[in-house]
């Protein structure tokens, strides 16, 4: 028996029937089927900084990025006592960011006292570093235990007996005496007193200065 070749037209026909019965199979498979979004959800999809952003600054300074923000002064209220022995919250001034000479700004406060009023420890802590310099004179660093934090002391006539770098000094404890050396004038002895939060990679002359007179008008004493 002679078997007879299909038409064209049923070769197209079955052709067709293929193609209808895969678009079939494919709609019917849920894990085929691509997700759809509404405009609401597209909107709280989580969005991602632009490449030209730019890494956090911490004040003039940069800081790594792994390490956490320096502490706000709020850290230190009720905890710094007035580092000046006999001096008390009345007679201290806001000198923090005065105009000093070569356009500088006082990023201190400076504690009238007579020549050779001893100067304490605003907190416990270790000393840091001692240091003369011709603008600060006679000068301790001490950071506090947690070193997040540096106290500057300045101008000093003379150390404390036996002071030494790395020595723990307690709050209250004497550590040195108001002088005038440095840049400071015979005429108006003083401490200069400055308060730096550190940041990670801050060494003991770093660290972002904040003002020490609102933290000392909250002082115990």
């Amino acid at each position: 028996m002679t078997q007879r070749r299909p038409s064209d037209r049923q070769i197209v026909s079955h052709l067709l029937a293929f193609i209808a019965g895969l678009v079939v199979a494919y709609f019917a498979m849920p894990a085929l089927k691509m997700p759809v979004h509404t405009v609401e959800q597209a909107s709280s999809f989580q969005q991602f900084p632009s490449v030209d952003a730019q890494p956090p600054q911490f004040g003039s300074r940069s800081s790594k990025l792994t390490g956490p923000p320096p502490p706000t002064p709020a850290d230190l209220n009720g905890h710094l006592i007035i580092p000046v022995q006999g001096i008390t919250k009345s007679q201290l001034i806001d000198t923090y960011t005065q105009s000093r000479s070569e356009d500088r700004l006082h990023n201190a406060i400076d504690i009238m006292a007579p020549e050779g009023t001893p100067v304490l420890a605003a907190s416990t802590g270790y000393v840091e570093k001692l240091h003369e310099s011709a603008a600060g004179g006679t000068t301790i660093h001490v950071f506090n235990a947690e070193r997040t934090y540096s106290f500057y002391y300045a101008h000093l006539s003379a150390y404390a007996p036996g002071l030494h770098e790395r020595q723990l000094v307690q709050q209250g404890e004497v550590i040195g005496y108001v002088g005038h050396t440095g840049n400071a004038s015979p005429d108006g002895p003083h401490l200069h007193f400055q308060v730096s939060a550190l940041t990670q990679d801050a060494s003991w002359g770093g660290g972002e200065s904040v003002n020490p007179y609102p933290i000392l008008m909250n002082a115990p004493r």
